[in-house]
């Protein structure tokens, strides 16, 4: 809030109180107060995150720019929910049109879309294995301005059965002997990738799962821009 007290004549030598560029919050004799509002503040993406339930554990979070290995099956591969937060809330701009022309994907299709205060959530199916897949957000502004819009973008390495990272993301034995050293674990922070098919528990079915996706072959850089 801004509270300027001008050593100049009766608003009232100038015409009526509120003939200013920007309309003053309140005048009160010599005393006028201006609120600063979100107007100048450019639409940004806070976070982004990669969501899957697991369980009764819940639904621990991979953040924008790593990488996702989950998948329940071929269908449910990579990134399935998508939350993003914004600095401030935030609309879309044309309500009676697509969400394709809200969103922008590199791959799949958007089965659900929802926003929530500052929130965005996203439904994805068939995200393609092995590639970057990324998202943008042309069709979001901030609420109220349709013409504060964000170009940013967000992203994640896709590669089914990566339970380990590193350097390079591979599915090798180093996914199989780290699924088999947990099995049998309640699922926490620390191990829930090795819970590959997202079922609340580490068992035979996940090293079954990375099995039939062994491929020392498939490389992928471990981080995505």
């Amino acid at each position: 809030m801004v509270s300027l007290r001008p050593r100049v004549p009766s608003p009232s030598t100038f015409g009526p109180a509120g003939a200013f560029a920007v309309s003053p919050n309140n005048v009160a004799g010599d005393s006028i107060t201006f609120v600063a509002g979100s107007c100048c503040i450019l639409l940004s993406v806070v976070r982004s995150v990669s969501r899957k339930t697991h369980g009764t554990f819940g639904s621990p979070d991979v953040p924008s720019g790593s990488w996702e290995g989950r998948c329940k099956s071929s269908a449910d591969i990579g990134p399935t929910t998508i939350v993003s937060r914004f600095n401030q809330n935030i609309q879309r701009v044309c309500p009676a049109c697509a969400w394709m022309d809200d969103v922008k994907i590199s791959s799949g299709s958007i089965a659900g879309l929802t926003i929530s205060g500052d929130t965005l959530a996203l439904s994805l199916t068939g995200i393609t294995n092995r590639a970057t897949f990324t998202i943008a957000y042309p069709g979001i502004s901030m609420a109220g301005d349709p013409s504060n819009r964000t170009t940013q973008t967000n992203c994640w390495q896709v590669l089914a059965g990566e339970a380990t990272g590193g350097p390079t993301l591979v599915v090798n034995t180093s996914e199989y002997i780290c699924i088999r050293g947990r099995i049998g674990q309640p699922i926490t922070a620390a191990n829930f990738r090795a819970d590959l098919n997202v079922d609340g528990v580490i068992n035979t079915t996940d090293l079954i799962a990375v099995r039939g996706r062994i491929d020392s072959l498939a490389t992928m850089a471990a981080t995505c821009p």
